[in-house]
């Protein structure tokens, strides 16, 4: 007897089609193959037909913003001050000196995290700070110092977003590399596909819901540009 694949989530029924025997059971396979593929088809049409509502009404502009580098550096300052006042009271209260292992430690995590993490937030301030993209319906445009393209939301292909897979921690980063995300754009007929690297995930926010349904997530242990 053959289950309801109807009543499946496309998650169930791409497990289902994973895992099944398609030899000892091949009308099971098919059947479920044939709702799958049902489903994929009405939930990227919903997606097209939610995209293009969205393009009709969106007229918003992003830039790089410095509000929005301290915002994602107060964390890292946070801890840094944590683990400067463990280190003063260790070494004030319990008298312990300016010397021995919670120093060293100190010192390490220091030189270690907070000064690549400053390093890396300055630079990126600096190279991106002319960075813009604006797009008024279909009409998106997308300059910075050393890039200025024009295309239409028709024209796109295919968007890959690469993001860190600290994302699953709650965004908690263990090295200052996994700040960095970035996104590529793929149009229609051209070789060369347009990158939006990113300090900050609020700066993908855009073009993760730019075009969903050929939008595709890459996670990376570490994302290095």
């Amino acid at each position: 007897m053959i289950p309801d694949y109807s009543k499946y989530s496309i998650d169930e029924l791409k497990e289902v089609c994973f895992n099944i025997n398609n030899h000892k059971y091949p009308e099971r396979y098919e059947a479920a193959k044939l709702q799958l593929e049902s489903k994929l088809f009405i939930e990227n049409q919903r997606l097209v037909n939610q995209e293009k509502s969205y393009n009709k009404q969106a007229s918003e502009t992003l830039n790089v913003s410095s509000t929005a580098h301290l915002q994602e550096f107060f964390p890292t300052a946070i801890t840094l001050i944590l683990g400067l006042s463990i280190w003063a009271h260790f070494s004030l209260q319990q008298g312990l000196g300016w010397t021995g292992f919670h120093s060293i430690f100190i010192l390490i995590w220091f030189a270690v995290a907070f000064i690549p993490q400053l390093i890396l937030h300055a630079r990126y301030s600096i190279i991106n700070h002319a960075f813009r993209v604006k797009q008024v319906g279909t009409s998106i445009s997308i300059s910075s110092k050393t890039l200025t393209r024009s295309f239409n939301w028709d024209d796109i292909e295919k968007i890959d977003i690469y993001a860190p897979s600290s994302i699953f921690f709650g965004f908690i980063r263990f090295i200052p590399s996994e700040n960095y995300l970035y996104g590529k754009i793929r149009i229609k007929g051209e070789k060369q596909e347009v990158i939006i690297t990113s300090l900050l995930d609020q700066e993908l926010l855009w073009l993760r819901w730019l075009k969903p349904s050929v939008t595709e997530r890459h996670w990376r242990m570490i994302c290095l540009l």
